[in-house]
């Protein structure tokens, strides 16, 4: 996206292909297991900032293509910057919950008296032996 907002894009940018969510590795990834892996919760929220963010994107590219290069910069740190960031923080809170909790210490609670088993017999306690 940079590189097209520099015109150094070594690659041609479409915004009428961009703007799909589902043509990137990601949204392939997410379309066919996403709801599966993530609960319908987690899809919902990664897809919803992943169609935002191929939006913004389209956008940018259109306006770049346009000639309104201020525009498109206005947007990229906006907008696309926006998606990126809510797309990006979702996914760390869902690796959040998914990576092994440290073991938690177990408090020794003292065994009541009660319950004890009585000390070892000295010699003078000792039955006599047959």
């Amino acid at each position: 996206m940079v590189a097209c907002l520099t015109g150094r894009a070594t690659d041609v940018l479409h915004p009428e292909e961009l703007c799909f969510d589902d043509r990137c590795a990601f949204g392939h990834w997410l379309r066919a297991m996403g709801e599966k892996r993530l609960g319908a919760e987690g899809y919902a929220a990664l897809s919803r900032h992943h169609k935002l963010l191929h939006l913004h994107a389209a956008n940018v590219v259109s306006f770049r293509l346009g000639g309104q290069l201020d525009k498109a910069r206005i947007l990229f740190k906006t907008g696309y910057a926006d998606a990126s960031r809510a797309l990006l923080n979702t996914l760390d809170a869902m690796e959040a919950q998914c990576a092994p909790q440290p073991a938690r210490k177990t408090r020794r609670v003292g065994v009541p008296a009660t319950h004890r088993a009585p000390p070892p017999l000295t010699s003078s306690e000792a039955p006599a032996t047959i």
